[in-house]
């Protein structure tokens, strides 16, 4: 029997019905448009290498930061500006299946980073993931739901927002209060990282102010908990 013989297209093509990377062979997630591990396009195509000074960790450096949703932008579409009024980021929203998606680029338009975020609430399952450039996850964050110690069968479970590394290792939680218009992100140890604020009545655009305390985690997923807020998940 003569052998089978299949060029390389077809290779790629069944690779990609399967869910996994033509190039390294790594499953991808529902959606993905880039293996997380080795860069790969899902198509088979490699994507350029950014250089350091594009990645989120270089370009927010400061303590102060506010988030202006644009008003009358064809979709939605936010500012990332330092406290003094300096425009250091943009994040556009992409049209996606499910889901929302949001690709950061630099005020001179470099990409660095998106966000992805689940078409619905499911407990103890990724929200938000927190993407560099590329689409490699950095960070997720999760709705939990557990029990408190010694709280009986029936009770009520009680719901945490946590910031964790992509194996689900806990880095921060978040903590939602006035209807989600104002948050604290703690360390495990209790110590406070970060806060926000929704202006959310300001006219024409929504407003968040976010403040760096700590630089126990990535500011960039200090930031990434504006896109998370449960009372703004519509946007």
């Amino acid at each position: 029997m003569e052998p089978i013989y299949l060029s390389h297209s077809v290779v790629l093509v069944w690779l990609f019905f399967l869910g996994l990377c033509p190039n390294c062979g790594e499953p991808l997630t529902l959606g993905a448009q880039y293996c997380w591990k080795c860069g790969t396009r899902a198509n088979g195509h490699q994507i350029p290498q950014t250089s350091p000074e594009a990645s989120p960790s270089a370009i927010f450096t400061e303590t102060e930061y506010v988030i202006e949703k644009k008003a009358l932008a064809p979709t939605s579409t936010f500012e990332i500006k330092e406290g003094t009024g300096n425009l250091v980021a943009i994040a556009k929203r992409e049209v996606v299946p499910l889901g929302s998606a949001y690709i950061l680029e630099t005020a001179q338009g470099v990409r660095i980073g998106e966000l992805r975020g689940e078409v619905a609430l499911i407990p103890n399952r990724p929200f938000l993931e927190i993407r560099d450039a590329q689409s490699r996850p950095l960070a997720i964050i999760m709705m939990r739901v557990g029990k408190k110690p010694g709280a009986g069968f029936f009770s009520i479970g009680v719901t945490t927002w946590m910031i964790a590394k992509p194996s689900g290792e806990e880095l921060a939680e978040i903590n939602w209060a006035k209807g989600g218009h104002e948050w604290t992100i703690k360390s495990p140890d209790g110590t406070t990282i970060g806060e926000g604020k929704w202006k959310w009545l300001e006219i024409p655009h929504d407003t968040f102010s976010v403040r760096i305390l700590s630089p126990a985690i990535d500011p960039y997923f200090v930031l990434a908990s504006v896109w998370a807020n449960p009372a703004a998940i519509s946007r």
